[in-house]
């Protein structure tokens, strides 16, 4: 109630009685949503020890499975896809909301575009980068 209050301001008149709310814009400041420079190393190094967090996250691992799958550049892909949507906070089959949303990593990049994030980890991850 305090913050519907504080929201809504409510003017009383001299006898007392309430006027009608008047509602009151209250500016909301958006920070602006950046992206990423794959030359800025801070940046990156911090990126990087997100990625080999998650990496290592045992609630990410796969079950076992009986078959072999081949693999090939859409595991990459696939990799910063995933990672990016837990570190941009966004939910998806591998990793839910509710199963991620009170770990450290979950929504932790949000202020950076999707498709920067993305990229980002897609360059960190592919071999030519290391």
């Amino acid at each position: 109630q305090k913050l519907i209050a504080e929201y809504f301001e409510e003017v009383n008149d001299e006898s007392g009685s309430m006027e009608e709310s008047k509602v009151v814009k209250k500016e909301i400041e958006i920070p602006a949503i950046q992206t990423i420079s794959m030359g800025d190393a801070r940046t990156m190094a911090g990126l990087w020890s997100d990625i080999s967090t998650l990496m290592r996250d045992p609630s990410l691992e796969r079950p076992e499975s009986t078959s072999q799958l081949s693999v090939g550049s859409h595991c990459t892909d696939y990799t910063a896809l995933s990672m990016a949507k837990i570190l941009h906070g966004i939910d998806s089959p591998r990793a839910s909301s509710s199963k991620f949303y009170g770990h450290p990593m979950f929504g932790k990049w949000r202020h950076v575009k999707m498709i920067s994030l993305q990229l980002a980890i897609l360059h960190l991850l592919s071999p030519q980068s290391k």
